[in-house]
């Protein structure tokens, strides 16, 4: 392997092997000396693993162990200061990328590029399953790619961000299941002490990547599989079981409760957790005039409408300040504004589908024969 890494795939992983194992099980496929694989595990007792890494023979596998305890955050900062490449893609222990990253990485950095996204195929592992149906194990992806490079336009993501307050834009850049440069990665720990300033890394990371990346850019190509299994957060939220009391996710630094911001409902849901941690982000950086932008009324409104069992709850939260009621039934018209917006751009995206794939490794393989007539990026 040569010294020199340009892509570190960082794996954080806890108690997971059944996935974990999958996914190292499509490494060997993916053809570059210049890639490393860094599985962070935080799992008590390792022993399974390394019995089963006994039989890889690839010293792109970069395996690092802590039995104590520690938060996702934590974890997830290890598996990043353990790597080495010049980019990085954090994925999950059910997820595996395609050798088309290296291409994307050498692309990025011939060009300068801080990070750059790209078409998100999904493969639903056997054991996944969703409420009240019955679902095979399939691969979904979009039908055309073309290989076209174009810009992103991070503040306007941002402002999408900011403004609609129900998850991360499909256009914002991340290093979860995306391309970030290490000089920019580094640039945010070094302003907040973290590369995850915040309870979840995904929202985290890409808020804060969005602020101080100078170019990114979105791919139109597949340079990863992502992996959905009964225990991910995909998994959980279709069975609706991603939800609960704050205390109860042992997964979270342990001062999440503790500074938990007063305008967001101190509940665990998905919608909360993605709110918080954008909060904590801006906090950390200093930027709370683009806090006092957050659209905390449509966070309400989608709690309220996708939380039948904590409506209660949520009312009371509401009525201890009733310019929190103002914000909710601003934040319902605005969220019927976000519904159109959504139709209006998303009618013409039509998705390929393989029913009946049984493995992480077949789905990398079928992702990979789709995308290979791509030869080389361009800018449109």
């Amino acid at each position: 392997m040569s010294d020199n890494v340009l892509v570190s795939v960082v794996i954080p992983t806890y108690n997971r092997y059944k996935y974990l194992k999958g996914a190292i099980s499509t490494f060997a496929n993916v053809e570059s000396d210049e890639i490393e694989f860094v599985i962070q595990d935080n799992t008590e007792d390792n022993s399974e693993i390394l019995g089963f890494l006994k039989d890889y023979d690839d010293k792109r596998i970069k395996y690092f162990h802590k039995s104590e305890h520690i938060s996702v955050v934590e974890n997830s900062n290890m598996a990043i200061e353990n790597s080495k490449g010049e980019y990085v893609i954090f994925i999950g222990d059910d997820d595996t990328v395609c050798s088309s990253l290296v291409q994307a990485a050498k692309f990025c950095r011939k060009h300068e590029i801080d990070t750059c996204i790209s078409e998100l195929p999904g493969f639903n592992w056997p054991d996944m399953q969703f409420k009240g149906r019955e679902t095979q194990a399939n691969l979904f992806l979009t039908k055309k790619i073309s290989g076209k490079v174009r810009r992103i336009n991070t503040e306007k993501q941002v402002r999408f961000a900011l403004k609609y307050a129900d998850g991360i834009p499909e256009d914002m850049p991340r290093v979860y299941h995306g391309l970030t440069s290490r000089k920019c990665l580094d640039q945010i720990k070094e302003k907040t002490g973290s590369y995850f300033p915040g309870p979840s890394p995904d929202m985290a990371s890409s808020l804060a990547i969005s602020l101080f990346a100078r170019k990114a850019v979105y791919i139109s190509d597949y340079l990863m599989v992502s992996g959905y299994g009964f225990k991910s957060a995909r998994g959980e939220g279709n069975r609706q079981a991603h939800y609960g009391k704050i205390s109860e996710k042992p997964w979270l630094p342990k001062d999440t409760e503790e500074k938990w911001d007063k305008e967001i409902p101190r509940i665990f849901s998905g919608e909360t957790i993605i709110a918080e941690s954008l909060s904590r982000c801006l906090r950390a950086l200093g930027r709370e005039d683009l806090l006092k932008r957050y659209s905390y009324g449509i966070l309400y409104a989608v709690f309220f409408v996708r939380h039948a069992e904590a409506r209660g709850y949520m009312l009371y939260f509401l009525i201890k300040k009733p310019v929190r009621v103002l914000k909710f039934f601003a934040g319902i018209i605005k969220r019927k504004q976000y519904i159109r917006y959504y139709q209006k751009t998303h009618t013409g995206k039509n998705y390929k589908e393989f029913n009946g794939v049984s493995t992480l490794a077949d789905a990398q393989r079928i992702v990979y024969d789709e995308r290979k007539k791509i030869v080389e990026y361009s800018f449109k």
